[in-house]
């Protein structure tokens, strides 16, 4: 007998509450057995360089920037360039930790390990949400959502995640990919028949929403997101059933560009990437990432982080292929857009391996959008062999109402048994506790680290007082590159508890001219390596090789100390065996500027290239004499400048406090990175407002008389400062090139 219009609504209401109540349990069953995984596995949270950076980053930016829709200065690197693109007070995978254990307990278990297990339960939350979004059933749907975590985070004891573990050391990139997907899963939902007008008006706002926040907390991974959402979008649009759902999801896109573009977005994040060194100087660098296994999990086996990736690679493909054939006409389009983009990586991985053409993110690196696909996909083909079988054998019975929905809860029960089984597993290694790392937190230093600490580290409204340089490798006369480096950083933070170059120190709170970035500035790449850097050694995207000790220009820079792996001509602090037949010297570099440069004298250069030689001559006294670039150094030269008679600077979170006196007009260098960014707020309106400019190439100039009293922050937000980046391009080309005589 037929059913009628109330009792199926009943019926169909039944069915809603049993399965949610099942992917409620699924969830919460998800959040404990990661937590307590992670704990078990504490030696593979934020492990090696990467992973440390990532927990030290998180641990500084809630010290030193406050919450705010963009990134501040970075006082612990370089000359103060902007924060590597991660903002921990806009990711859930740091915030949440810190909220509810409270700053300074960033490299505690407790601290990494909800960490961990936030970032893991936004990947399921989101993979779940697309797979149902995109029309995938419910069985497929959560088998996905627990495959992807499980194979790409840090579960099992063994040596690797199973797959690339890029996951395990940079695990932000789980809210980045997750985000990706959550927005593909509401364009998807967006304009469809069933859904009224507030329905439909609240997944715009969602998607506007988090487009932005998407820009905001990580920006440099857009650009790892945008062909998979740039091939999602194309599969959508082709796959609209009506030309009205079609036109509503152009629309709503279209909306949410032109709102980034008003709002400043586009800008901000053009101005990150533009003002690169990678952008300038790409040809500069090392090809460390041309090899296949940066290509693609399908190059992934036995031989390097096991067969999971090719397997997933593989079943994911066939399950796509599946669904190209199907005759749901949206999964057919999306999934052929998808072979698209995994031919398209496929050919780019190929030209990488073969051909040195991207000096950017290896294509793996794009990828990893899609490795939540291949598993919700492969989930798919798995559940589509088994669902078929079973309902053949049992489609008369599925007919009677009460079992239909018995069947309808077990769908979605079946794979909990899978989950007990995985949660034996992982209880079944043994259990790996966090020992020393490789990588110390905060108070594992030794000596020479303990003599930098108390003279020049820094905590909020501590003075700056200099920086350091590691100099290692100084015994080898071939070239090197930045692995080498890693080879030696390992080897003396095994031995000695710290690796005296990077992370040993930022986590004692010890600022480097040493950056890690990715997107390092140009200026300070290229003074760096045309002074630090021996002419031979092959340099880093992200981060450089500098074995060069030129004390001048050390000085100039406001770098008080060196380390060094062999003896230098610098007046020696202390010696200190790091246990590793390595002994480390530590040495002070003399006429340090901290502030204190206060030059009598102006030259004018025609180009940035002209500056850097003009510095790099030993006649030239640092001390009294500044070269300027350009049409301001003719006018600048003929004001007479008088000394500085007292000067100090202050770090703050967001900027420093600069202060100066002198009895006339006066130029101070300050050992900081010249930018448009830099904003300068007098902090007592009696006195007659500074001037910046840029002098020595690359730091800041303040031109002042009688008196300075400032607060100077560098900050870049789509709503302040949203082009400033992109002025710092402009200019920065223009003074390569020398004008005509």
């Amino acid at each position: 007998m037929a059913m009628t219009p109330g009792a199926s609504a009943r019926s169909f209401g039944r069915l809603q509450v049993i399965r949610s109540s099942l992917v409620a349990v699924h969830i919460l069953f998800f959040f404990v057995l990661s937590y307590h995984a992670f704990g078990r596995n504490l030696d593979k949270l934020f492990v090696g360089i990467d992973g440390a950076y990532m927990l030290t980053l998180a641990a500084h930016l809630f010290v030193w920037t406050p919450a705010a829709a963009g990134f501040f200065v970075d006082p612990f690197q370089g000359l103060g360039d902007v924060w590597f693109n991660l903002n921990a007070w806009l990711i859930p995978g740091y915030l949440v930790p810190h909220l509810l254990l409270g700053q300074g307990n960033e490299f505690g278990a407790p601290f990494r390990v909800l960490a961990y297990a936030v970032f893991a339960l936004e990947l399921f939350l989101s993979t779940l949400f697309l797979a149902r979004s995109i029309g995938l059933g419910w069985v497929a749907a959560v088998l996905g959502a627990w495959s992807m975590p499980l194979l790409a985070m840090p579960y099992f004891g063994s040596t690797y995640t199973l797959l690339y573990p890029i996951f395990e050391l940079t695990p932000q990139i789980a809210t980045a990919t997750s985000e990706a997907f959550l927005l593909v899963g509401m364009i998807s939902r967006i304009g469809r028949k069933r859904g009224s007008l507030w329905h439909h008006c609240i997944l715009f706002l969602g998607i506007a929403g988090l487009s932005g926040h998407f820009v905001l907390a990580y920006p440099t991974v857009t650009l790892l997101a945008a062909p998979f959402l740039a091939f999602t979008g194309l599969g959508f649009v082709i796959g609209g059933i009506e030309w009205r759902e079609i036109k509503i999801k152009i629309i709503a896109i279209g909306s949410v560009l032109i709102f980034l573009l008003a709002a400043g977005f586009a800008e901000f994040v053009l101005g990150i990437f533009s003002y690169s060194a990678s952008v300038f100087w790409g040809s500069d660098f090392e090809g460390l990432r041309q090899y296949w296994y940066f290509g693609s999990i399908l190059f992934h086996g036995e031989a390097l982080f096991g067969p999971a990736g090719r397997i997933l690679f593989l079943c994911g493909v066939a399950g796509l292929t599946l669904a190209a054939v199907s005759t749901d006409r949206r999964l057919r389009s999306l999934s052929l857009a998808y072979l698209a983009l995994v031919a398209f990586i496929l050919l780019a991985a190929t030209a990488n391996a073969l051909m040195d053409l991207w000096p950017g993110p290896a294509p793996l690196y794009f990828e990893l959008m899609m490795w939540p696909i291949y598993a919700i996909f492969a989930a798919r083909l798995v559940t589509s062999a088994v669902s078929g079988g079973w309902r053949l054998c049992t489609s008369r019975i599925t007919r009677v109402p009460l079992v239909s929905h018995w069947v309808a809860g077990w769908e979605t029960a079946c794979i909990l048994p899978l989950a007990a089984i995985t949660a034996m597993i992982v209880q079944s290694f043994p259990e790996r506790s966090a020992g020393p790392g490789i990588w110390p937190a905060p108070g594992a230093s030794r000596p020479i680290v303990k003599a930098l600490q108390e003279a020049i580290g820094i905590s909020p409204g501590d003075p700056f007082r200099g920086r350091v340089l590691t100099l290692q490798a100084l015994g080898k006369a071939e070239s090197v590159v930045w692995y080498d480096f890693v080879a030696l950083d390992t080897k003396r933070a095994q031995a000695a508890g710290n690796d005296y170059h990077h992370i040993g120190l930022w986590t004692n709170g010890i600022p480097t001219v040493l950056e890690y970035n990715s997107t390092m500035s140009p200026a300070f790449f290229r003074l760096a390596t045309r002074l630090l850097a021996r002419p031979g050694d092959k340099q880093a995207r992200s981060v450089l090789v500098l074995r060069q000790a030129n004390a001048r220009i050390l000085g100039l820079l406001g770098v008080r100390y060196v380390i060094a792996d062999e003896p230098l001509p610098l007046q020696l602090v202390l010696s200190e065996s790091t246990g590793n037949d390595e002994t480390l010297r530590l040495y002070e570099v003399p006429n340090v500027n901290q502030g204190t440069y206060s030059p009598l004298e102006l030259r004018t250069v025609r180009s940035f290239e002209e500056a850097i030689v003009w510095l790099d001559d030993p006649a030239h006294d640092l001390t009294r004499t500044a070269v300027i670039i350009g049409d301001q150094g003719r006018e600048l030269t003929t004001t007479p400048l008088t000394s500085v008679t007292a000067s100090s600077i202050h770090m703050i979170p967001g900027g420093m406090i600069i202060e100066a006196t002198a009895p006339g007009t006066a130029l101070l260098v300050v050992p900081f990175e010249f930018s448009h960014c830099l904003d300068l707020r007098t902090r007592r309106p009696s006195l007659i407002p500074p001037r910046v400019l840029r002098v020595d190439a690359i730091e800041i100039g303040i031109l002042f008389t009688g008196q300075l009293d400032v607060e100077v922050s560098y900050f870049t937000g789509p709503f302040d400062r949203s082009g400033c980046r992109v002025r710092d391009a402009r200019e920065f080309r223009r003074l390569l090139v020398p004008p005509p005589k």
